[in-house]
Parts: C-alpha cells; structure tokens; sequence
C-alpha cells in the first residue's frame, strides 16, 4: 500500500488524460445491499479461539434498525469487544480486472452507526475509538489461528484501530452527531488519501472493509451500500 494525496492524483490523471485526449481509464463495482448480501462474506478476528459466544459474533442480511426504514436491508455486523481490540470483517472477490496494472482505489461507503463522538469511554470520545478500514488484496483475507489460541488476520490491517497497514487504511472513525443516540446513516471515503495497487496475471482481487474497536463493549453495524472505483495510473 502506498499512500497517495487524491487531490494530486486527480491532478495527474487530468493531465494524463488531457495529454491523450483519452478518458481516464476507471472501473467501478457498485454494491447495493437492499436486494441481498452481493455475494459479501463477513469474519472476525483479534479474539480468542472458543469466546465466539461471550463475543457475541453475528453477521447477517437484515433490515436496517430504527428510526431508519426498516424495509430497506442492509449488512449488519456485531460484535462484543471483550478485549479492546475486536476486527469485524466482511470480504468479496470481483475479476475482470486488467492483467498486471497499477491502480488506486476509492473507495465510498454508507453505514448506519449510533456512535456520538461525545460517548466517553475509558477516557475517549465512543465512536471514535472505532475506526472503519477498507483495502484490496491479492490474497483472500482470513483470520488464522496462532501459536497462542488467538485469531489474528493474514494481512496487514494495521496493529491499532488507530493504524493503516500495508492492505488496509484507516478511512474515518463510527462517530456520528455528539448528542445522538439513534442510528443514522454516515458516509466514509478516502478522498483525502488512498492507496495503489497491482493486478496479477488473473486480473482478480479481494475487497475487504472492516471495523477495528478499542472499545470493551458491543457494536452493531449496518452497512448499506459500497462503492469501490479502481483508477487505471498512467505507464
């Protein structure tokens, strides 16, 4: 993962484009959870193997909680940070990438959060002790079981909620308005900065979005919809 400011990065893709007279080369996978899950699988890690229970893990297509509209549906995830350092996941597999290109990639993504930036907890604003991270990989995100009985990820999300890892980056924290408690419908993106990445020869690659928690409590999350652009970087 190599970070990349995308306001120079418009910035070179106009010119590029300009130089060419061509249309700047993009792909876009738009994902709209009203109808079903498209194919998303979600996960957890950075818990102890046997404490799925007490951990309350749960990932289903559901109606959007309210005061939302309740006939639309969305992705929930949940999960009980016992130890301060639960990863909620959910991962999908797209193709017809080209072969062997550098791109970078937007992503935009609407959830529901009740988190206020104002919910104290051990010394810090609630939802921001949540951090969203999105990213792409070549090889398929799993959890794996280590030496000590932990489930910790096979690719680089970061250490902290606070960290962007070498496949993943941090796009914003669960906050919603300080004197909210009711679920509301947040957007998240990396127009500030994001991030490139190689196709192999099979033009494949893994989406994965998740929530990295510092907070000893429950969180339920509702996404209810991505989009993902892969912007073709000039040769």
């Amino acid at each position: 993962m190599k970070p990349i400011q995308w306001t120079f990065l418009l910035l070179l893709l106009t010119f590029a484009c300009e130089k060419d007279n061509i249309n700047p080369p993009k792909i876009e996978f738009l994902f709209d959870f009203s109808a079903d899950a498209q194919g998303w699988v979600g996960d957890f890690a950075d818990y102890p193997s046997g404490e799925e229970s007490s951990y309350e893990l749960s990932y289903q297509w559901t109606s959007l909680p309210a005061p939302l509209d309740t006939n639309q549906n969305a992705l929930m995830m949940l999960g009980n940070s016992r130890n301060e350092d639960l990863f909620m996941f959910m991962k999908k597999k797209v193709g017809n990438l080209p072969a062997n290109k550098e791109f970078t990639v937007f992503f935009d993504i609407e959830l529901a959060s009740k988190y206020p930036l104002n919910g104290f907890s051990v010394g810090s604003s609630l939802g921001e002790r949540i951090r969203l991270k999105a990213g792409v990989t070549l090889e398929e995100p799993l959890k794996k079981l280590n030496s000590s009985g932990y489930y910790e990820m096979n690719i680089d999300k970061g250490n902290s909620h606070r960290e962007s890892g070498n496949d993943m980056i941090v796009i914003g924290h669960l906050s919603v308005a300080p004197t909210t408690r009711e679920y509301t419908l947040i957007k998240r993106d990396n127009m500030i900065q994001s991030f490139s990445f190689r196709t192999d020869e099979n033009g494949e690659a893994w989406l994965v979005i998740g929530t990295d928690s510092s907070v000893e409590d429950q969180t339920r999350l509702f996404y209810n919809n991505v989009k993902v652009i892969f912007w073709e970087l000039p040769q």
